[in-house]
């Protein structure tokens, strides 16, 4: 699901592209803003979001 490329060994990974397509998803999931500064790609078709979060919420 999660696709990483890690910088430096034993530093924090970064994700830079989620797949949670046709995964029933009542919401964007939380753990997505941790990502905030290195994910190119969010992939979230085919769920049940009826709505997004505010970009002030993604960049916090």
């Amino acid at each position: 699901m999660f696709k990483y490329i890690p910088i430096f060994k034993g530093c924090n990974r970064q994700i830079e592209y989620v797949d949670n397509r046709h995964s029933s998803l009542p919401n964007v999931p939380e753990e997505i803003f941790r990502y905030s500064n290195s994910l190119e790609e969010l992939l979230l078709d085919a769920n049940h979001i009826r709505d997004l979060p505010k970009i002030k919420q993604i960049m916090k």
